[in-house]
């Protein structure tokens, strides 16, 4: 640990301005903020790559739960698709932290680092209209309501028709479960293994594949997040990954964080959204290619 960090009452403040910070930009992405933290704990708290991403997901956990709790009070979640794509992730979660000590190979990093930047670049250019491909309108009376549901719909396969009204606005889309529960299993082992949280890759995978609206895109995907990293946290800790001593002042900044979060979320454009995930996964990927 740096010698500016030896002080304990230095180490906790800014433990919590770390948390407060990667809190709030994650939450209006719906990343939870672990391509902030893990790096920042990797280069300037001392910590092993390995501990980073253990600490990460764990404290994740608190920033999720506080996210969520306000994006639900805006009725932005779509459960429908969220349980059964968050239930999917979570063998992929204990696989990503068993498996976390061999997965050290820098090839490995290199190309997932040049994925992440090809689906940053993508994102990048003209977000608006990405934003809107995304998007779908109420356009008729069959719109108005949601058609029944067969038993496996219920359970997330196959074509979904969905109608969510949150707050003033009323969303119309329909999406392929099937996709959803193929990739869930990946991006929950990608998460332990990385600490960065699934939701810079499954927002989106929710917004370019599934065309989910971009806001009901970022707070689904923080809703599966959640139960993502509690799964990789349980993981870790019983591995003995988990710095302890670091967690509490990181988790009270990311609660605060992620009110914060929700708040600036439901008060930006949709474009504006697109480009902080796009943002967030360049990030990710230098710290990859700097591994």
């Amino acid at each position: 640990m740096p010698d500016w960090l030896a002080n304990p009452v230095i180490l906790a403040v800014a433990l919590i301005f770390l948390g407060w910070f990667a809190g709030t930009y994650g939450t209006i992405i719906g990343a939870g903020g672990g391509f902030i933290m893990v790096p920042a704990l990797f280069l300037f708290f001392g910590l092993t790559s390995q501990e980073a991403s253990a600490l990460s997901l764990t404290v994740m956990v608190f920033a999720a739960i506080s996210g969520n709790i306000a994006y639900a009070r805006q009725r932005r979640i779509d459960y429908r698709a969220a349980i059964p794509f968050a239930i999917a992730t979570l063998p992929g979660a204990w696989l990503g932290a068993v498996v976390s000590d061999l997965l050290q190979s820098q090839v490995f990093s290199i190309a997932f680092a040049l994925l992440l930047l090809s689906i940053a670049a993508y994102l990048m250019f003209n977000p608006e209209r990405r934003m809107k491909e995304g998007e779908a309108a109420e356009t008729d009376e069959s719109a108005a309501t949601t058609p029944r549901l067969t038993l496996w719909q219920h359970l997330g396969w196959g074509h979904i028709p969905r109608r969510v009204e949150a707050q003033d606005e009323t969303y119309v889309y329909r999406y392929d479960g099937r996709i959803g529960l193929a990739v869930s299993p990946v991006i929950g082992f990608i998460s332990a293994v990385f600490g960065i949280g699934g939701g810079l890759i499954f927002v989106p995978i929710l917004v370019q594949v599934l065309r989910f609206p971009v806001h009901i895109a970022t707070s689904t995907a923080f809703f599966i997040l959640m139960i993502t990293a509690l799964g990789g946290s349980v993981s870790h800790a019983v591995l003995g990954h988990v710095r302890w001593e670091f967690a509490l002042p990181m988790a009270v900044g990311l609660i605060a964080g992620g009110q914060t979060g929700a708040f600036v979320s439901s008060r930006l454009r949709g474009g504006w959204i697109v480009r902080g995930g796009a943002v967030g996964l360049a990030i990710v990927s230098v710290r990859l290619l700097l591994r």
